[in-house]
């Protein structure tokens, strides 16, 4: 059965001027940056330099970069706008003693939010077939940034949604998003950078190899190890990650660490996102909990 929640946030959301307002300058920026790249291109051609197929694929990857960059600020400000909105019509205090509420309260704001991502990625679809002219891109690789929206929507969204039923403020939640934002994808560098430079001073070999395994358990955690292995998808490059593993001392010249590190990555950012969904969950089910003790207490 379809969440009744949800059901009622698709038409709330529908029926407001706000998703109108956000897929249009959505498109806009992108079929700005579109234009500028076909009038860059149109001039390369009348100077008649010569046509490199990998120069438009990078570009490519540039506006699709320029997308998942969206989403990323695109979701704190709409989580936030649901929630004073549930604030002010004082929706968990009402609705609390439903069985089930929780999950299905925090299920229904994420998948609001996975719902406009999706219909932004549809919506720029034909701003973003411009972006396939002279560049190889196929369909499978459009449909691959499709999966890549949703994961990052996925992964933002959540700990949005866990940020703001956290601390039940506008301000507070969101600098509370920025927080953890920066955390994983900051501070895993840093982290690991730290882990690596105590590993190097203490002139260990074994130290260094077992620093290097943390480092990269920690580096995986960081949804632009993602964007990473997007890039070397569309345009082949792995400098990035190749410069990082060379760097701490990870041997990643087999194949099988290309088949498998991004992906174990991606499934990282799921389980990351389930997890803040989980204590979003169970911090209203113990302030729903810690509400009704109080209110039997004063009966008493």
């Amino acid at each position: 059965m379809l969440n009744p929640l949800l059901r009622a946030e698709w038409l709330r959301e529908g029926r407001s001027n706000r998703l109108a307002v956000t897929i249009i300058f959505y498109n806009a920026i992108l079929a700005l940056i579109i234009i500028l790249f076909m009038v860059f291109n149109t001039e390369s051609f009348q100077e008649g330099y010569y046509f490199d197929p990998a120069v438009y694929r990078f570009q490519y990857f540039i506006i699709s970069a320029i997308q998942m960059g969206l989403i990323l600020l695109f979701m704190p400000f709409s989580v936030w706008g649901l929630f004073i909105r549930d604030n002010d019509e004082e929706m968990i205090r009402r609705y609390r003693v439903i069985p089930g509420f929780s999950r299905k309260y925090v299920m229904s704001k994420i998948g609001l939010i996975m719902s406009i991502a999706l219909l932004l990625y549809v919506s720029s679809l034909p701003v973003l077939s411009l972006a396939c002219i002279y560049s190889g891109v196929t369909w499978t690789e459009i449909l691959r940034l499709g999966l890549m929206l949703m994961f990052f929507s996925f992964w933002s969204g959540s700990i949005a949604v866990y940020a703001f039923i956290r601390r039940q403020s506008g301000i507070r939640g969101f600098s509370l998003d920025v927080f953890i934002n920066l955390f994983f994808f900051m501070g895993t560098l840093l982290l690991s950078e730290f882990i690596h430079s105590v590993a190097a001073l203490s002139q260990g070999a074994e130290a260094v190899a077992d620093s290097a395994d943390i480092c990269m358990l920690l580096v995986s955690m960081n949804p632009l190890v993602c964007l990473t292995g997007y890039l070397a998808n569309i345009t082949g490059d792995n400098s990035v990650i190749n410069a990082f593993c060379s760097h701490i001392g990870y041997d990643n010249s087999g194949e099988m660490f290309t088949f498998t590190f991004f992906k174990l990555a991606g499934l990282a950012g799921i389980l990351i996102g389930l997890l803040f969904l989980y204590q979003a969950v169970a911090y209203l089910d113990r302030d729903a909990r810690r509400r009704d003790a109080l209110v039997k207490a004063e009966t008493l």
